[in-house]
């Protein structure tokens, strides 16, 4: 809803130069992949998907409102740090989630219910954002703390309304150490040629 506005907001409000709108940006999606394989590396390993996918939301929350009190681009570039680190935390263990939670005959119904629902609103929020800019006197300050509302509405929603799928934890790679030199699949000697074969070898 608001991250469309913020490089106005870096560059009207708090003066930034594109600079800075361009570090903080590249900074907040290289947090956010980079995260990604460690968050679902260690969702496998404990088994639980909720408590992941529950602080990168509250992660996400939090920084809506510091965003209204951020008062140097150095300041939104630490909460769009934090942010998207929210982000790499919760994707992986949520989609997790979501295929344990499914049944496999509705699981591409599923995947494909979130992933048009997420485009939605991509859609809608910025739209809504720029209706409601001008009410509030062009005060982006407002705005990001109004989007904090809705925020914490889905994390009271995921907190009382989504039940965990228990699932087993990824046991520790180990290798077979104590695995005896006769167990290899190869043949450890290779058959010899018939009596034939070898006397014309030698010229006989």
């Amino acid at each position: 809803m608001i991250y469309p506005l913020l490089p106005l907001f870096l560059t009207r409000t708090l003066g930034a130069p594109m600079k800075a709108v361009g570090l903080i940006e590249g900074t907040a999606e290289a947090t956010s992949s980079g995260l990604r394989l460690a968050a679902g590396w260690l969702s496998d390993r404990m088994g639980r998907r909720k408590p992941f996918v529950v602080a990168g939301y509250a992660c996400a929350a939090a920084a809506k409102p510091l965003l209204a009190l951020a008062g140097t681009w150095g300041h939104v570039l630490g909460i769009r740090f934090l942010d998207r680190f929210g982000k790499g935390l919760r994707t992986p263990p949520r989609d997790a989630l979501l295929a344990d939670a499914a049944p496999g005959p509705i699981r591409g119904r599923a995947f494909g219910l979130h992933g048009s629902m997420d485009t939605a609103g991509a859609v809608v929020g910025p739209l809504l954002a720029w209706v409601l800019l001008p009410a509030f006197g062009g005060d982006f300050r407002a705005l990001f703390l109004l989007s904090f509302v809705p925020a914490l509405i889905g994390i009271v929603v995921l907190l009382v309304g989504v039940r965990e799928i228990p699932v087993r934890p990824e046991a520790p790679l180990t290798l077979p150490y104590s695995m005896p030199l006769t167990s290899s699949p190869l043949p450890l000697t290779l058959p010899s040629p018939p009596r034939g074969e070898r006397m014309k070898e030698r010229g006989l």
